[in-house]
């Protein structure tokens, strides 16, 4: 039995040439792709850099909320705000976060479909922080702190030390509301009985 996808495409290589650098906001190379031992796409293909595309994003928001007069923790604050306030998610928590990173292509990056995980939150903040100068000390968490802590950035001017972080709750992909009142079940002088 032959099911449709028997014949699988196989990408023979992918070249850039000289144009691949870091630095470059994109280069384009060819795509061969051959099916069956023949060539059956050469086609030229652009890549997008994406930590240059990301350290855009990143400068056109640190320069749509700053104002005079703030300084570089209130600008970080106010990253955080204009981050929070496009509602962010976290990274599809279902098994195939891999799967459809790599397949949605159109909105896959982090300032297209607003989703963060607890690497790319401190990492996002990073650049953020870089961005916007001043600052002592810069650190992503995720790499120099402990799990505990994993998902912020934090920063340093002189004896000033503050962390921030936005990443969403993986069990629900929600930022959870940080207003919401809390339950003490250590007192039930509060609570109803129901049967």
């Amino acid at each position: 039995m032959h099911l449709p996808y028997d014949n699988f495409l196989n990408i023979l290589y992918i070249f850039f040439g000289s144009n691949a650098n870091k630095s470059a906001p994109s280069f384009t190379g060819y795509v061969v792709i051959r099916e069956n031992e023949k060539i059956a796409i050469n086609m030229q293909c652009t890549v997008y850099n994406i930590n240059y595309e990301s350290k855009q994003a990143v400068k056109r928001i640190v320069n749509t909320v700053s104002k005079d007069g703030m300084s570089p923790f209130d600008k970080m604050q106010a990253f955080v705000d204009y981050v929070e306030s496009k509602h962010p998610r976290y990274y599809w928590n279902n098994g195939e976060y891999l799967y459809k990173f790599a397949a949605d292509t159109d909105d896959s990056l982090w300032f297209y479909n607003w989703r963060f995980d607890s690497l790319v939150t401190p990492t996002v903040l990073y650049q953020a922080a870089e961005e916007i100068g001043g600052f002592d000390e810069i650190k992503n968490l995720y790499y120099d702190g402990s799990w505990s802590e994993h998902w912020y950035a934090q920063v340093r001017i002189g004896n000033d030390t503050r962390k921030y972080t936005f990443c969403p709750m993986s069990s629900s992909g929600y930022i959870e509301n940080p207003s919401s009142r809390k339950v003490n079940f250590g007192d039930l002088s509060k609570f109803t009985r129901i049967y």
